[in-house]
Order: structure tokens, then sequence, then C-alpha cells
């Protein structure tokens, strides 16, 4: 019995083991770096102008992002599913509603898969609106 149990604990650590560089590679694959000129709101944080690494991950439908050259950090999750996008274009961009000086992320659009991820509106973003 101990080396029955032994044995399936073995097998689920490699099938686990196996798994994860495909869901670093979903992250990875997804991955775009943007110079952002001016303060944004993401994920209901204000993010300071700078260079930033965005992933989008279909799987868990959560977008991350990362300060390159600051420690600013935040994820979200986005709204229904990816949707085809609706000016098919070779580039990959992120697209910002702006209410007088205020940013907000509110999709990231993935040129070349013809895909958008839009963000759910943050609660001042709609008071803004």
């Amino acid at each position: 019995m101990t080396r029955r149990l032994f044995g399936i604990g073995v097998v689920s650590m490699l099938v686990v083991a196996a798994a994860l560089p495909l869901a670093a590679q979903d992250w990875y694959a997804s991955r775009l770096t943007a110079n952002i000129p001016f303060e944004f709101a993401f994920a209901g944080k204000t993010m300071p102008a700078g260079a930033y690494e965005v992933w989008k991950d279909t799987a868990s439908r959560a977008v991350l992002i990362r300060g390159v050259d600051h420690p600013s950090s935040a994820i979200s999750g986005f709204r229904g599913d990816y949707l085809p996008a609706q000016n098919p274009t070779a580039e990959t961009r992120l697209v910002f509603n702006r209410y007088g000086n205020r940013y907000f992320l509110h999709k990231v659009v993935n040129g070349p898969s013809l895909q958008e991820y839009t963000l759910p509106e943050v609660r001042a973003e709609r008071e803004l609106a």
C-alpha cells in the first residue's frame, strides 16, 4: 500500500512539473513591452509613467502589468472572453480611456492574433464617465 501511494505521488509530481513550462510559455508568448508617457489607472491602482511589461493569459483570463524600471505592478481579469479585434492590424497596442487629465487602461489588442481583451471599468472611471 505504501509503495503504491509513493508511486502515485511520484507520477503526480512529474505531471505537475511537465505542465509548469506550458503555463509559463502561455504567459511569455503573450508578453508585450510598452513605454507609457503618462500616469494611468489599472486594476484600481495608479501606475506612474514609464516602461511596462504586459502579459495576458487567456486560460486564467487575466492581464498582468509590471514596471520595467520601477516596482509598480497590478493584475486584473478581463471581461468576457477575448473578442475578435474590431480593426485588425499587425500591431499590438494598449487602448486607454481619457477623462480630463486621467487615463484608464481599457483594452489590450493583440494585432497578430486579431484578438482584443476588454478590462473592467473601475469605480473612479465610472464616476468620471
